[in-house]
């Protein structure tokens, strides 16, 4: 699966270009701020690793484009060099979040049509009136869950599996 991790490049990409268009309107103070949309998009759209992909390389882009001397990755100015590991370390921690919530919106998705299923199931189960109609509504229910075939197995004599309750004798 390439396609998260190039659509997260060209966020970066991008976020780049809008950074560079606006810097050459404006000064802006902190550019780095348009990084962190490319890393939230990467993040909502894609997952926990392709936004720390998108991460590394607003990193790597901030640096190259914005940061004296530009066009190189040195650094000459102390304050410069903190302004590009704080972003680092706010895309990682943003697309660390953004990636767990993107997760948990998925999981809850899943649950709530686990649950939906579950409820019809139920309310078919209890409009029937017979054990056999039961019996042949859990095999096509598991069937269709499981997405392969399904068989219940009952035995013959009610004994050999269920026991009354009651005092136990002892022999």
């Amino acid at each position: 699966m390439v396609g998260p991790y190039l659509w997260s490049a060209a966020a970066v990409i991008t976020a780049a270009g809008i950074g560079l268009a606006l810097t050459s309107q404006v000064r802006l103070p902190n550019v780095s701020m348009v990084f962190l949309l490319a890393v939230l998009f990467s993040a909502a759209r894609f997952g926990i690793w392709p936004a720390l992909v998108s991460s590394g390389l607003s990193f790597l882009a901030y640096n190259f484009f914005f940061i004296e001397p530009l066009h190189s990755f040195g650094v000459t100015e102390p304050h410069e060099l903190l302004a590009l590991f704080v972003l680092l370390a706010v895309a990682v921690l943003t697309s660390t979040i953004a990636g767990h919530a993107r997760e948990q919106a998925r999981r809850a998705a899943e649950r709530e049509v686990a649950s939906r299923r579950l409820y019809k199931f139920a309310r078919r189960l209890s409009a029937l009136a017979d054990p056999q109609s039961v019996v042949d509504h859990a095999a096509i229910q598991a069937h269709g869950d499981l997405r392969c075939p399904c068989m219940i197995l009952l035995s013959e004599g009610a004994g050999s599996w269920y026991r009354q309750p009651g005092p136990q004798r002892s022999t």
